[in-house]
């Protein structure tokens, strides 16, 4: 069967590039993630296939939070992650066996709850394993921040 590829909007952040691992527990602390430099422009339109993505880190492990509890996530998904002197750039493809059943309605900026599908990602930029900043984006593009 063949999945259908959401790809989210591509995240700039103006964030310190050398933002560290994935937010965690110490006893759930993953492994250290280093960050590729951008090897060319990258525009924030979703496209995921500008030069600039070309090397970016690949991140293909990811933990579900809901409905699971901490778990390995039963649907594949692939993130990049990469950098250049001004941003720090995260884009996703989230793939869904059975697109029709994705909650997407619009929602004002911030308005994501456990009835919406999203993706994201948490930066523990303090690299203390107990601070994070989270970003995530919804399949309409609904943004989502927080500390």
């Amino acid at each position: 069967m063949r999945a259908t590829v959401f790809v989210a909007s591509s995240i700039a952040v103006a964030c310190a590039a050398g933002a560290g691992g994935v937010f965690a527990e110490e006893s759930l602390r993953g492994p250290e993630i280093r960050i590729a430099r951008a090897a060319g422009p990258i525009t924030v339109d979703g496209d995921l296939s500008d030069p600039g993505w070309r090397g970016a880190t690949r991140v293909d492990t990811w933990i579900e939070t809901r409905p699971g509890d901490n778990v390995p996530a039963k649907v594949r998904s692939v993130g990049f992650i990469a950098y250049d002197d001004r941003y720090f750039y995260a884009g996703f493809e989230f793939y869904d066996p059975d697109p029709a059943k994705i909650r997407a309605p619009y929602a004002d900026r911030d308005d994501i709850s456990e009835a919406i599908d999203y993706g994201g990602i948490v930066l523990d930029t303090r690299n203390d394993g107990r601070t994070g900043v989270l970003f995530l984006a919804t399949p309409r593009g609904v943004q989502y921040d927080a500390v």
